[in-house]
């Protein structure tokens, strides 16, 4: 289990943007930093993860580039290893020649912070990353669980939690990346992930019911990711 509280307006896209990254590696950037108090926000940002799954998280450098400004870089970055690493983690990385100390939280991929990220690193990183954006200027409080240690439903929350919003799964790490969530009966649209935003980036796969079994989900092209967030509210 992981509880984790969610706000500010947010959107995941696939921009690109220029500059050369310190040890080939780019967490990419954004025209606008939309963060608020544990959101994940992507405006029009890069996430180009493909750069960051051949090294370890330690010592990692970070290029904003411009005309992109740096914070957003950061908070995504700052996302990225509270889902991978464990609360007793920390890691520090560059920016721009600025070192800043980041540091674990939930810890789907804890190995990460000293070797590369392999396939089951992106898929569980990327999963929780999904799950956690936000398109509405909400405080919103969200019990993640999965088929993952780190995820285990603690005593009481099944009970505070009881409303599945989605289940969320893909591949940041991947050109194109790929973004998606299937729906429980009681749940018809992703509301906080992606509001009224048009052309969303997370595609719904469908119908959890239909998509997903004891070995996963299927995404909208029909593979399998056996790494899935379920977002439970206490309300929807």
């Amino acid at each position: 289990m992981h509880l984790a509280t969610v706000t500010a307006a947010a959107l995941l896209g696939a921009a690109g943007c220029g500059g050369e990254a310190d040890l080939e590696t780019e967490i990419g950037c954004a025209g606008e930093a939309l963060t608020a108090h544990n959101a994940l926000t992507f405006n029009a940002m890069t996430f180009n993860g493909r750069y960051l799954n051949g090294a370890p998280l330690e010592g990692i450098a970070i290029n904003g580039g411009k005309p992109c400004q740096p914070s957003p870089a950061l908070k995504l970055m700052e996302y990225t290893v509270s889902c991978a690493l464990r609360a007793d983690q920390e890691v520090t990385v560059r920016l721009d020649g600025t070192d800043h100390h980041l540091y674990g939280q939930i810890g789907l991929a804890p190995g990460w912070a000293d070797q590369a990220c392999d396939e089951t690193c992106q898929s569980w990183v990327s999963a929780c990353l999904i799950a956690r954006i936000n398109a509405r200027g909400e405080r919103v409080e969200i019990s993640l669980r999965g088929d993952h240690p780190a995820l285990a439903v603690e005593p009481g929350e099944a009970t505070a939690f009881p409303h599945q919003e989605a289940a969320y799964y893909g591949n940041l790490f991947t050109d194109p990346p790929v973004l998606n969530a299937c729906l429980p009966p009681d749940n018809s649209a992703l509301d906080r992930v992606c509001g009224e935003v048009e052309d969303c980036p997370v595609q719904i796969a469908g119908p959890c019911s239909e998509v997903c079994d004891g070995g996963g989900c299927l995404d909208a092209d029909g593979e399998r990711h056996a790494e899935v967030v379920r977002v439970f509210r206490d309300q929807l």
